[in-house]
């Protein structure tokens, strides 16, 4: 038998990002309705309190959406109509932050708050600001749309 002790614990991301991201699908295009029982995204609708929402579900989630769509940029344009209001208690710090570099600084150090198993950098040279972000869980598999929905989020800083 495996020891599965030392394996590290799957990525999560907060289960009001994942049920407000459904809804908004399901909004935006009833004909998606299907999208949640299918990816397994539907339990983001009615959590148990605390609970967290597994990250390669979510990525899933958006990766389906934009192939059923037909749309490379559906994570960029869904990302784009979310305030920094979901990201919670980090998306209130963000807002009240005095300039976007205390923002970006804000949401890179405080990130595991909303998501677990992912990295952000924020690197900074002659003016220029870098911010990088990447999931380190090997298990989630669809990123591309999950990358573009947060660089999109974070455009409004």
């Amino acid at each position: 038998m495996p020891d599965t002790d030392h394996l590290p614990a799957a990525a999560v991301i907060m289960t009001d990002i994942a049920r407000e991201t459904l809804l908004a699908i399901t909004r935006e295009r009833p004909r998606l309705a299907y999208i949640g029982p299918l990816t397994g995204g539907a339990a983001a609708l009615h959590p148990r309190a605390g609970e967290a929402f597994p990250l390669s579900t979510f990525t899933a989630l958006l990766e389906t959406a934009a192939a059923e769509l037909g749309d490379e940029t559906f994570g960029l344009s869904l990302g784009a109509r979310f305030g920094l209001g979901a990201l919670g208690r980090l998306g209130r710090l963000m807002q009240c932050a005095p300039s976007v570099g205390e923002a970006l600084t804000a949401f890179v150090r405080y990130f595991s708050l909303v998501q677990t198993n992912s990295l952000c950098r924020l690197a900074v040279d002659n003016g220029t600001a870098r911010l990088s972000y990447a999931i380190t869980d090997s298990s989630v598999r669809c990123r591309t749309q999950d990358a573009n929905f947060t660089a999109a989020m974070l455009d409004k800083v």
